[in-house]
């Protein structure tokens, strides 16, 4: 029995190394899957990073665009604003000098005893009134109304 137990013992002993031997190349092996998992997780990280960076410079890039788009806007308004007040001005230089005209022209025909003339006149320039005035109010009436359609939709 002495060979049996022996050959027993060196069985088992070749079996305890098999053993060690097996539970070393797993824990190799985990070890690399460890080690593959922190790179990739790494290079992960990395490509974040320069998602990160691409978005920052993508939204610099909006910026300039939206603030040169902001200054185009803010000289064309400038020119705008320039424009219609210099149009202001020139319709009330031209209203003031018709109403100057029309004065004088008034003054002369009573003053030179044409008063039946100076009397059409102003029965012209009434109804004109009246009818201009009436006008800017329709318009001014269609102009509410199509505001209030719109802040409806």
């Amino acid at each position: 029995m002495s060979d049996q137990d022996s050959g027993l013992k060196s069985a088992k002993f070749e079996l305890a190394e098999n053993e060690i031997e097996l539970a070393k190349n797993f824990l190799e092996v985990q070890k690399q899957e460890f080690t593959t998992r922190v790179e990739v997780q790494k290079l992960e990280l990395t490509i974040r990073s320069e998602e990160i960076q691409s978005r920052n410079k993508e939204i610099d890039g909006n910026l300039q665009i939206a603030k040169l788009n902001l200054d185009i806007v803010a000289e064309d308004r400038k020119d705008d604003r320039a424009n219609n007040q210099q149009t202001l001005t020139k319709n009330y230089i031209f209203a003031f000098a018709v109403f100057f005209v029309l004065t004088f022209f008034l003054g002369f025909a009573i003053y030179s005893g044409k008063e039946q003339i100076a009397l059409e006149i102003i029965k012209v320039i009434a109804l004109l009134v009246t009818g201009g005035l009436g006008g800017y109010s329709i318009r001014l009436n269609q102009d509410r109304k199509d505001n209030l359609d719109i802040s409806e939709d």
